[in-house]
């Protein structure tokens, strides 16, 4: 038995920071690039990594610390508990392809690769399972199980949202919390979404550790910003019209720059909007800058390179 498993990148559209809190709500969209996994029945169970440095190889008990090796090692401890299954016992040759999530220099575009990673290193396993040992997988939650060994990979850490969204695919609203919940969205009006790298590249965690840090001193202030991101998330999954979306747009973006601005992370997108367009940086400070734009409007103010258009995508093959 062969098979490929093909999962997108994601983004997060609205919701910074806030989706670290219970019940704090963002959303979110896949897009390509995607991971593939392309599996085949072995004697032994045998992963491989693909990145643009190499491959990394898993073994039953390494302890190297590289991605692959912390992922496959919360797996199969999550397996054994779970579903009682050791993962070393699968009859299965897996490779993880991640190379389409970095660019030509090394550096990676900032599409949520590990998430991707963790969700077709699961999904891949759960559907060898499901041929395999029926019983076992049966009991398996697909999102909750990618999202805690997402976490274990990140030291415990991570709203989720990133591994929902790849996992799901399509556009959705998340919310947060120890058991995260991902609800498709079918938007009135959904906006075209145009990418621009920003000016520098965050470190997600040291945004985080400032988040965290603001929180302890402050935990008024990200109350309130909490409040405020989770009405204008609201407002743009009801919002009927383009009129109403823009408004609910620059209330999240506003919200959240001022967080960023408390935090000492700056997320200003340095791009003026008009009627029919509103810049917002996405994720934590300003690596990359979306621009929403009013799907009726003409194709002559759309914007130039190195602007790029993306779509929603699915998973395929899971």
């Amino acid at each position: 038995m062969s098979f490929t498993v093909r999962v997108p990148g994601n983004i997060l559209l609205l919701g910074e920071y806030a989706v670290l809190e219970p019940d704090g709500l963002g959303v979110a969209i896949a897009v390509a690039p995607y991971v593939v996994a392309n599996a085949a029945s072995s004697k032994r169970f045998a992963l491989r990594g693909l990145t643009p440095f190499g491959y990394e190889d898993w073994h039953f008990g390494c302890s190297g610390g590289s991605f692959i090796c912390n992922a496959a090692n919360a797996l199969a401890q999550t397996l054994r508990s779970r579903a009682g299954i050791a993962l070393e016992q699968l009859q299965l040759s897996l490779t993880i392809d991640s190379r389409a999530f970095f660019d030509s220099a090394g550096n990676k575009r900032g599409f949520g690769s590990s998430a991707a990673a963790v969700v077709a290193l699961v999904t891949a396993v759960v559907r060898d399972l499901t041929a395999t040992h029926p019983r076992a997988a049966a009991g398996i939650d697909l999102l909750q199980t990618a999202v805690d060994v997402h976490r274990a990979v990140q030291g415990g850490h991570g709203s989720g949202y990133d591994v929902a969204a790849s996992l799901r695919g399509g556009i959705g609203l998340f919310r947060g919390g120890r058991q995260p919940v991902f609800t498709a969205l079918e938007l009135h009006h959904q906006p075209r979404l145009f990418l621009i790298p920003g000016p520098a590249a965050v470190s997600t965690r040291e945004a985080i550790n400032r988040y965290r840090t603001l929180k302890q001193s402050s935990p008024a202030t990200v109350n309130r910003f909490v409040d405020d991101s989770n009405r204008a998330v609201t407002a743009f999954v009801h919002s009927p019209d383009w009129q109403e979306q823009r408004t609910a747009l620059i209330a999240a973006r506003d919200a959240s720059a001022a967080l960023g601005r408390a935090a000492g992370v700056p997320a200003d997108p340095s791009l003026a909007d008009n009627a029919h367009r509103i810049a917002k940086c996405l994720g934590a400070g300003n690596e990359l800058v979306a621009l929403f734009m009013d799907p009726r409007a003409a194709t002559s103010l759309l914007p130039d390179p190195p602007a790029r258009e993306v779509r929603p995508c699915s998973a395929e093959g899971l």
